[in-house]
């Protein structure tokens, strides 16, 4: 009977401890799926949830950052499913400072920022990168190192590419203008390029006079007035930028001297290629600084959002540094380049 009782309890001790890990299995079964729905939940939110990019840019005080601010809003609106893209632009530093402050009050995925002037802006574009926001800053460097990736036109490359052009020309010797932008790094660089490739490869260049142009046209040609004035012997002008090109034409045509030399700019200026296209000889060459670069930056800052690498390419991380091409266009290829449809 005791054997019997003994075999009796066994049973019924086993019995308890199989429902118990069944018990205890479909508990962790249901905390399983539990979690399985709260992750599956959290992935739907985040796949549902638009990648917030703010783009600071300047107000369009000429025709080629107008150009720029299109190009940027056009591409904006594409896959406007994916992503909220909200653009600002501001006439002044501080007024630029303000309005990226006012976009770091949302959730960020990435910025750019084109400053209106680098070291005014460098603090604040430093806040954004401080902030773990992926910073692209465009066209006009900061006073540091803290942003995500650079991207720009070649404006050393753009000064080199005429300096070599224009000695070519001239067969290594003549008499040069330059004609300056707003003083800024840009226009440095530009300078710079120029002028140190002259001074390095072709001594028997000389540049005879210098001015501001102010990227203005009206600038320009009364800055040249004074110049043809001033200098009875020009043989080719050195233009930082396509609007100042067209208003140095104008001077040079005005006093008749025409014949005498020829000029080359920069930027990608409509009218300017459309006097190539027209078979103007006085506009030589113009070297590429595109608007367009508006565009690509907003694409970019797309990439930067999602954490992924350019498309095409192989890496995974977008470069620190994006330098456009200087490309040299002129009578021969300047239908590849023109863009009936531009605003610049």
């Amino acid at each position: 009977m005791k054997k019997i009782i003994s075999m009796l309890l066994i049973f019924v001790i086993s019995l308890t401890l199989i429902s118990c890990a069944s018990s205890n299995n479909e508990g962790n079964k249901d905390n399983t799926n539990n979690e399985e729905t709260k992750t599956n939940e959290t992935t739907d939110k985040k796949s549902d949830r638009k990648y917030k990019i703010g783009v600071s840019l300047p107000s369009p005080a000429n025709q080629w950052v107008g150009a720029l601010i299109e190009y940027a809003k056009k591409e904006a609106e594409k896959e406007s499913d994916e992503y909220d893209i909200k653009i600002v632009v501001s006439d002044n530093p501080a007024a630029q400072v303000a309005a990226i402050e006012d976009l770091l009050q949302e959730d960020l995925d990435s910025m750019v920022v084109l400053p209106l002037e680098s070291a005014p802006l460098t603090l604040i574009c430093e806040t954004v990168y401080d902030k773990g926001i992926p910073l692209l800053v465009l066209d006009r460097g900061i006073a540091s190192d803290k942003y995500t990736s650079f991207l720009a036109g070649d404006n050393y490359g753009i000064g080199r590419a005429a300096a070599h052009y224009i000695a070519k020309e001239l067969g290594g010797k003549g008499d040069v203008v330059e004609i300056l932008g707003i003083p800024c790094e840009i226009v440095q660089l530009r300078s710079d390029g120029f002028n140190d490739t002259i001074k390095k490869y072709y001594p028997d260049i000389n540049v005879v006079a210098r001015a501001t142009g102010n990227f203005s046209r009206e600038a320009s040609l009364k800055a040249m007035e004074d110049i043809l004035q001033a200098q009875s012997s020009i043989d080719a002008v050195y233009s930082h930028d396509d609007e100042q090109t067209l208003g140095i034409k104008l001077a040079v045509e005005n006093a008749g001297r025409q014949d005498e030399m020829f000029l080359t700019g920069a930027g990608g200026n409509k009218g300017v290629y459309e006097e190539m296209l027209n078979g103007n000889k006085l506009i030589r060459a113009s070297f590429t600084y595109s608007p367009t670069m508006g565009g690509s930056a907003i694409k970019v800052a797309k990439r930067l959002a999602k954490g992924e690498g350019l498309t095409d390419t192989l890496e995974k991380e977008v470069p620190r540094q994006i330098i456009l091409n200087a490309s040299t266009v002129t009578s021969d290829n300047v239908e590849k380049f023109y863009d009936e449809d531009s605003s610049y």
